[in-house]
């Protein structure tokens, strides 16, 4: 029996019970022994055994007892294992026993007539319930246990107390009716416990009992442990309680004088001492139901010893839970004359200088002097007092009594009156350093008053000198405020409100915010610097923003900028004498026009970089078109040197044509460049100002025409139709012979019409319509979604002044069917050295000046020049200009220059379109060679998307007996390394001597293409090493260092001798055979 009680012990103690002031927060149904999870039930129901014996909190085995408890050493090093007596002795209280030294609370349980109760009589009590109320009992804690669906109720000696009077009575009844103020309390927790199965921890539950004939405030921490029966269910609650009330008080009573002492702390005069002293009891009203406070006249003085005064008269400072003009706290007390109120009771503290309990039973006072007074604590009247006197440490002088009612639901016991006893400390402490500081205080007032005539003296000065600066401040050059720490302003000079345009009626926090431009950022910015100035940073310098409009009259023009005011703050946190923040003072500078001055020179730096940048494009630009012809002039040059040099004296047909088509690209090529020194030439004047506009008598239509006429054969060589439209308001207004130069109006003409050419040509649908009408207004922004561009030139020639009313206006636009510019391609138009599609293809192209020279020309005519565009339906570029009405010129002058003009124009225009409609090498060609010396016909590849070099180098490599293959661009090049032997899935055995790749191409680029073959070869796609050299006229050294890093195996630059590229092809070929052997 011994062993198994034990065995349920140790099992029970696995529970969550923690020791007296932890507070669990893990359900005691949930406590695990050897890591597996119990309830209170399953840790009491299991079979007995042997177990070692532990201390647990609440003691040992056995009866309550007041032994000391032995000690057993650590647990779990030499555990002590319970062993069963032979014969042993039934402990079970719940069985009929032979035992006399049950204790008499156990002797009263057995007692008990059980019959009578919800349980029954002992005998047919369960084991469970049997062993529950033996763990009860052997409790060295209060328990009880409610047991079944009455809760009915057993607990052991130690919970008498707490039963009170209720005791014994509570034994074997249900709680209902015992506790029922209580009961709703238990009664929710009983159900909860009931529905989860799980314990529940109640921790300081504030509780009034009558246990010692009064009702008693006490505190107690209960764990609710309920116990699951055979099926699972709940059949009744193991209730430990642990009483808490001293831990509870103590806590209470250690915060009040905790309050107290920092309350006087802050007091500063004895007037103002009693007020915290009142103020610090207030917070306690339980330990505190009233209060009354006297001070003692004349008392400091007394300690003074230069005064002979007496402490007699006490004044009433301050009262708590008292009503006005209650007879216990009279205003005046004269200690000496009078006996009303509490002066009895001072009498005998100033005589003892110790604090006094009094009851009403004591004769001490009247025992109807408290009536009327309820208690703030628990409203109910005071039967005790305790009154203090006050006095400073280490004097014997009295200052002040103090009078507080006693808790009326604790009594007056070792632990009230050590609160009281400290209570005087603290008083005592404190009060002393009042004392000391008011006798200081009275030092410094005769030390004020001898200071008070200098200190006159210097306010004077101090007036003046503040006067001087608030003069200086509102004529500063600078603005100056003072905000509070909320953002509120304080003062600002007139400076900063003319500065920043603050209205100076406003009062909103921080209203300098709403001043502030620059989005959101702006005022994040200003937020941080406001935060890090309240963090106590010394100083915060930056530039500010403002939505102030700031004008400047800009220097030498009538122009004026505009733009935001801009100042440079300055602030910094000024400090109280605790160390806060105070206030944040500063100035703001105007710095308007420094930021101004910054913004020039910022643009005139970016417009130098730019110019830079479009001269070094340019430079590129020119070298590549320049490089491009020539190679061909000296390839065509060597062409007609090699056929001339031939043994034949007789030519053929084939032959003589070989020579003209080398001749006429050698002309091509010169007019091609001779085109682009003329660009440059045109924009050296308009820069110099020497580009001059000369009218002279002519008719637009025919210029027009004549224009159109220059590009029929490139239309017809590219399939495209080309169209004139003469608008109805040209018929209208009868425009027939004008003043205007038609040598500058046929060039603006041919620059948009070959542009249209080239965008047209690799579109499906090629159609370009150039159209002509008149105005007797200038045309509007966005006529026919024309969007034209501001005019920039601020001159116009002289040549063009016309008399008012006079004049009209001509309107020319240029339409086609090509691809469309995109926004980015359009942001690029009619910028000096710009090309929406930089390089040419197919044909050679210019120099990136077209545009810009014909919206130069256009504004010098008087009028101005724009497009609309939309990617994948084509372009519109429309232009007007000034003209007036004249009489056609007399027969006999001679057309003039500009005339001639149109037409050396249509003879470049016209074998330009033939050279572009001529066929191109495809396949190969053979011829005899002087510099290939092998004996086979060896494969060359062009890649070449212009279609002169491609056929002026693929004649060259023919005459070098050569089979030349060409491609447009990189991707056709890599389709036709298919059909070589290189192509590791490939079937045929095509060779392919060399490879000569353009770098500018489209589609595919030549970098692109020879990293993609390179790529190809890596990955065993292709076989061996593809022999590939750059031809290109892209000559520096870092873009020839470029090729050579992408996997060019050489480069050769534009212009070339076909005799040097041979060579170089050769090297190629026997450097790559060598790595190959090695």
């Amino acid at each position: 029996m011994v062993s198994s009680i034990m065995d349920h012990l140790s099992d029970l103690s696995q529970l969550s019970l923690n020791p007296p002031g932890v507070i669990s927060t893990t359900p005691a149904s949930h406590a695990t022994k050897n890591g597996t999870q119990v309830t209170a039930s399953e840790a009491i129901s299991r079979p007995a055994q042997e177990v070692p014996v532990q201390d647990q909190r609440r003691g040992s085995l056995g009866p309550a007892s007041n032994a000391p408890r032995q000690d057993l050493g650590p647990a779990v090093d030499k555990p002590l294992l319970a062993t069963c007596d032979p014969e042993p002795v039934s402990l079970d209280w719940t069985l009929p026993s032979s035992r006399t030294d049950f204790s008499d609370h156990v002797k009263l349980c057995r007692s008990i007539d059980w019959s009578q109760t919800p349980l029954g009589p002992l005998s047919s009590w369960s084991p469970q319930l049997r062993q529950m109320a033996n763990l009860v009992m052997i409790d060295p804690g209060p328990c009880i246990l409610f047991w079944g669906p009455q809760s009915t109720v057993i607990y052991n000696e130690h919970y008498i107390l707490m039963a009170g009077q209720n005791h014994p009575r509570l034994m074997g009844s249900d709680p209902f009716s015992i506790f029922p103020d209580a009961w709703d309390h238990f009664a929710t927790i009983f159900k909860q416990c009931r529905e989860t199965g799980q314990a529940i921890r109640q921790v300081d539950v504030n509780m009034f009992f009558n246990r010692h004939g009064y009702i008693e405030e006490a505190y107690f921490t209960f764990d609710m442990l309920p116990i699951l029966g055979s099926e699972g269910s709940v059949v009744g609650f193991l209730e430990p309680v642990r009483e808490t009330t001293k831990e509870k008080l103590a806590e209470r009573r250690l915060s009040t004088l905790l309050c107290l002492g920092q309350l006087t702390a802050d007091a500063r005069s004895l007037k103002d001492y009693w007020k915290q002293v009142l103020h610090g009891l207030t917070l306690n009203g339980r330990d505190a139901p009233f209060a009354i406070l006297y001070s003692v006249q004349n008392a400091v003085e007394k300690m003074n010893p230069s005064a002979g005064l007496m402490t007699q008269v006490c004044e009433l400072e301050g009262t708590i839970g008292v009503p006005d003009n209650h007879p216990c706290a009279i205003q005046i007390l004269d200690l000496m004359k009078s006996s009303d109120g509490f002066a009895p009771a001072f009498k005998i503290a100033l005589k003892e200088r110790t604090a006094m309990h009094l009851q009403r039973s004591d004769k001490a006072f009247p025992e109807t002097l408290l009536n009327g007074i309820e208690s703030r604590g628990f409203e109910e009247p005071c039967q005790e007092i305790v009154v203090l006197p006050v006095y400073p440490t280490a004097s014997r002088e009295i200052l002040g009594f103090l009078v507080v009612g006693i808790n009326t639901r604790r009594a007056y016991d070792d632990q009230y009156r050590q609160f009281i006893q400290l209570l005087e400390r603290q008083l005592s402490s404190s009060v002393a350093g009042i004392v000391l500081l008011e006798e200081e205080m009275r030092r410094a007032e005769v030390n004020a008053q001898i200071a008070a005539a200098d200190r006159d003296e210097l306010l004077g000065r101090v007036e003046e000198m503040e006067t001087r600066f608030k003069q200086m401040a509102e004529h500063a050059p600078v603005g100056m405020f003072n905000y509070e720490p909320d953002g509120s302003l304080i003062w600002a000079n007139a400076t900063w409100y003319e500065i920043t345009g603050h209205p100076v009626t406003t009062s909103a926090t921080l209203p300098f915010m709403e001043l502030i431009d620059g989005g959101e950022a702006a005022v994040e910015e200003t937020n941080r610097r406001w935060s890090a100035l309240l963090d106590g940073q010394a100083l915060v310098r930056y530039e500010i923003q403002l939505k102030k409009p700031w004008m400047k009259q800009l220097p030498g023009t009538d122009e004026t900028f505009e733009g935001n005011t801009w100042v440079l703050a300055s602030a910094y946190p000024e400090f109280d004498e605790v160390g806060g923040i105070k206030s944040i003072m500063g100035t703001i500078t105007d710095i308007s026009e420094q930021k101004w001055a910054e913004g020039v020179q910022d643009n005139r730096r970016k417009e130098a970089e730019e110019l830079k940048r479009q001269q070094e494009n340019f430079i590129d630009m020119v070298s590549h078109e320049m490089r491009n012809p020539l190679s061909a002039i000296i390839q065509s040059s060597d062409g007609i040197i090699g056929l001339l040099s031939s043994a034949k004296l007789l030519r053929t047909k084939e032959e003589i044509a070989d020579i003209e088509d080398s001749v006429e690209t050698i002309l091509l090529c010169a007019q091609h460049q001779k085109r682009i020194i003329d660009d440059i030439l045109t924009l050296s004047k308009l820069d110099s100002d020497l580009l001059s506009i000369i009218p002279t008598s002519i008719q637009p239509l025919h210029v027009v025409q004549r224009a159109l006429k220059m590009f029929s054969g490139e239309c017809i060589a590219n399939n495209i139709d080309a169209t004139l439209t003469v608008k109805n308001s040209f018929h209208k207004m009868n425009v027939d012979w004008v003043m205007l130069d038609p040598g500058r109006l046929l060039q603006v003409l041919v620059n948009l019409i070959t542009n249209a050419i080239k965008i047209t040509i690799p579109e499906q649908t090629r159609k370009i319509n150039l159209s002509i009408g008149a105005s007797l207004k200038r045309p509007m922004q966005n006529e026919h979604q024309i969007n034209y561009l501001p005019t920039k030139l601020t001159r116009q020639d002289s040549d063009l002044e016309a008399p008012e009313g006079n004049e009209f206006f001509l309107k020319f636009a240029v339409s086609d069917t090509g691809a469309g510019l995109t926004e980015a391609e359009s942001q690029k138009l009619f910028k000096r050295f710009s090309q929406a599609l930089p390089r040419t293809h197919v044909q050679y192209s210019g120099s990136g000046l077209g545009l810009f020279i014909s919206r130069e020309l256009t504004e010098m005519q008087g009028g101005e020049i724009g497009f609309k565009s939309e990617p994948g339906k084509g372009s519109t570029f429309a232009f007007y200009i000034k003209a007036t009405p004249t009489s056609p010129p007399r027969p006999s002058i001679k057309r003039s220059s500009s005339a001639s003009k149109l037409s050396q124009t249509e003879r470049d225009m016209a074998f330009l379109t033939r050279l572009a409609a001529g066929d191109v090498l495809s396949h190969s060609k053979l011829a005899t060679s002087e510099l290939n010396d092998s004996k086979d016909q060896l494969n060359i590849l062009i890649v070449e998307d212009n279609l002169v070099n491609q056929k002026v180098l693929s004649k060259q490599l023919v005459n070098q007996n050569y089979i030349v293959h060409v491609a447009n661009h990189g991707e056709e090049a890599i389709a036709f390394l298919h059909n070589t032997r290189f192509w590791a899935k490939g079937s045929k055995k095509d060779d392919v001597y060399m490879v000569l790749m353009d770098l500018e191409m489209p589609v595919m680029d030549g970098l692109t293409c020879i990293k993609k073959i390179r790529e190809l070869q890596q990955n065993g796609e292709i076989l061996g090493h593809v022999p590939v050299m750059a031809v290109t006229a892209n000559a520096r050294r870092q873009q020839i260092d470029s090729a050579i890093s992408a996997g060019m195996d050489d480069v050769v630059c534009k212009p070339f001798r076909i005799n040097e590229l041979v060579l170089k092809m050769k090297a190629v070929k026997e450097r790559i055979s060598q790595m190959e052997d090695d």
